[in-house]
């Protein structure tokens, strides 16, 4: 097709101007790009994968956890898919990234925490902020050990999810509390107490950290995993074989005395290797 549109444009500048025809394939070539791009785009959409990669799997556990766990088809994953290699998120907020667990965890404190949080877990979710020339960038990190298996990662993605809407939850009712207070506040002694009030209430639920997000959204994960997985698979979806990362990606090992080590060496050293 797009031959034949040059061609045929071709013979009618020829008739117009030699110039014009010489730079015909300069002044034509973005518009056939263009148009050569759109149409493969289409064609993706309209194949229907039932292989799961990051964002696929992302799309249905969104859909699945805010939709009274509803599995999409995979004609309906086909339209939304993200056909870019920028970091994605159904929701918008706290793209998910598979990384190494080293590039979201810098101090053998943090450490230490996660390993407490996941405890026996194969996995780790870790939300970090990246600082940009102009923002925080709030991400989510899926951190895999070498023994993690097609369940331990699909349990990764589905508290990914559970993450996502508790922090929204916590933002909406924050906020609330927020309005709530100013529009609380009166003039002389009652008002003063009434503010006095909302910052407390305000204090109290700042108490509310990440951590708490990790371990509610995890316990929620660790609940409905099995039958996320059993609903996709009805649906077609091919869950014995993910495609998250590539075969090079590093994945961490936990030494099963790590606690003790940690302790007697002031954590210092990382309990953590490479695989």
């Amino acid at each position: 097709l797009g031959l034949g549109i040059a061609l045929g444009l071709s013979h009618l500048a020829n008739g117009v101007s030699p110039k014009l025809r010489m730079a015909l394939p300069v002044l034509s070539f973005p518009i056939l790009a263009a148009m050569d791009v759109l149409l493969v785009h289409r064609e993706l959409r309209a194949i229907d994968l039932r292989t799961l990669n990051r964002d696929r799997s992302q799309l249905l556990a969104s859909h699945w956890v805010h939709n009274n766990r509803e599995a999409l088809r995979l004609a309906d994953v086909s339209k939304r898919d993200n056909m870019t290699f920028l970091p994605f998120s159904p929701e918008g907020d706290w793209p998910l990234k598979v990384r190494p667990l080293s590039d979201a965890v810098t101090d053998a404190d943090s450490l230490f925490s996660y390993l407490s949080h996941y405890g026996s877990e194969r996995y780790m979710l870790i939300p970090t902020s990246v600082k940009d020339q102009v923002k925080k960038n709030k991400e989510l990190v899926l951190a895999c050990s070498a023994s993690a298996e097609e369940r331990d990662l699909l349990k990764g993605i589905l508290q990914a999810s559970y993450f996502r809407m508790l922090q929204k939850q916590e933002q909406e009712e924050r906020e609330q509390r927020e309005l709530q207070r100013e529009g609380g506040g009166g003039s002389g002694r009652s008002g003063r107490a009434a503010g006095g009030g909302g910052v407390a209430r305000g204090q109290a639920a700042a108490a509310t950290t990440y951590d708490d997000l990790i371990q509610q959204s995890k316990r929620l994960a660790e609940q409905n995993v099995n039958q996320f997985i059993k609903d996709i698979a009805a649906k077609g979806w091919q869950t014995s074989q993910l495609f998250l990362f590539d075969s090079q990606y590093p994945k961490y090992v936990v030494d099963s005395d790590w606690k003790r080590q940690m302790r007697r060496q002031g954590k210092a050293d990382c309990a953590v290797g490479g695989a």
